[in-house]
């Protein structure tokens, strides 16, 4: 199997072409992003689209409604092609940087890759823990701090007090908040606000996951001028598509589309952990729109649930779990099949 499939979840294009199979054959549970179609309107604006010219370098008509939709300056919105292009600079500037863990692996992926250090500490879940967590990093040497919040995999939560507290506490350091699952995760706020309060603050959001969009890779960074100033020295040059830009504005505009969209997941998720609970599976559900299914070898079991069911998961071994797979709610009829195959599986 390779890197990429270890490490993220998503269709495993590679096992498909092993197994002569297509997209079209599977039913995916294990890419975290929103399952459900987008309005007409926009799918209409990517069929339409010219993409003979080269896309603004400045992508200022996405820039300014993103601005505008968090009620923030335009010069505290970066643009980037996903979330994926900001962690992989991050190396670049932040030498040392320090996760809570376990969480998204390209973070560590990004920082191996360029030979710089990263360690990991546990998710601090209480306030005591974090007063411990504060103690402890306020005696090392770091630059970073990148909080997955919620987090992947397992959906923990920090609080935004806690965030804040963080950012007082560790005025020397960047306090990454990476928050792709907040929108459509359960009650969770966005660190955003501390942006008036705080220059040591960098948000990441992405697109791909709340509105279905990972073909396009899109995504978004949200802090002070000077560390986004910093970020935009590395940023690649038509870096973000002309047709990733152009939707953008009219994702903003159906919001209260996408907000019933990702209740709808959240219900889904709530009767999916409860029948699976109720047949004697251990589930563990946060606040991500996702959760996780302890089945004892999780390797075995996604790659068993592949080729003999054509249904993908997410096996949660690259984190460091694995009896854990990861599964995301998905349209209704699909979610029913799942069901009913895990409830026949032998774990």
């Amino acid at each position: 199997m390779n890197e990429c499939v270890q490490r993220h979840g998503s269709i495993p294009w590679g096992e498909l072409r092993e197994l002569g199979l297509t997209v079209n054959d599977i039913s995916d549970f294990s890419a975290t992003v929103n399952p459900f179609s987008l309005p007409e309107e926009i799918v209409k604006l990517i069929t339409a689209e010219n993409i003979s010219a080269y896309p603004d370098t400045e992508c200022h008509e996405a820039g300014k409604a993103l601005a505008e939709h968090h009620k923030i300056p335009v010069e505290c919105v970066q643009l980037t092609a996903g979330l994926t292009e900001t962690i992989f600079l991050l190396p670049h500037l932040y030498k040392r940087a320090i996760q809570f863990f376990p969480t998204y692996g390209d973070y560590a992926a990004a920082y191996h890759r360029h030979c710089k250090q990263i360690e990991s500490l546990k998710f601090p879940k209480s306030d005591s823990a974090l007063d411990k967590t504060i103690n402890l990093l306020e005696s090392k040497n770091f630059c970073l701090l990148i909080i997955c919040n919620p987090n992947n995999p397992d959906g923990s939560y920090l609080p935004i007090c806690h965030i804040e507290k963080l950012c007082e506490n560790l005025g020397h350091v960047t306090i990454c908040v990476d928050e792709s699952y907040q929108e459509m995760g359960d009650n969770c706020d966005s660190a955003i606000p501390l942006l008036k309060k705080f220059g040591n603050i960098l948000i990441l959001k992405s697109l791909t996951k709340p509105f279905g969009i990972g073909g396009l890779r899109a995504g978004y960074a949200v802090s002070s001028g000077r560390i986004l100033d910093q970020i935009r020295q590395q940023l690649m040059p038509w870096g973000v598509s002309s047709l990733s830009q152009r939707i953008i504005p009219p994702l903003l505009l159906n919001y209260s589309v996408f907000k019933q969209q990702w209740k709808n997941i959240l219900s889904q998720k709530q009767k999916m952990t409860l029948q699976l609970s109720e047949q004697g599976f251990h589930v563990v559900s946060g606040r991500c729109p996702f959760f996780l299914v302890n089945v004892k070898n999780a390797e075995q079991v996604r790659r068993k649930l592949l080729l003999e069911n054509h249904v993908a998961v997410r096996s949660c071994a690259s984190f460091g779990m694995p009896e854990w797979i990861r599964v995301m709610p998905g349209i209704p009829e699909n979610v029913i099949r799942l069901l009913d195959i895990l409830s026949k599986a032998s774990v």
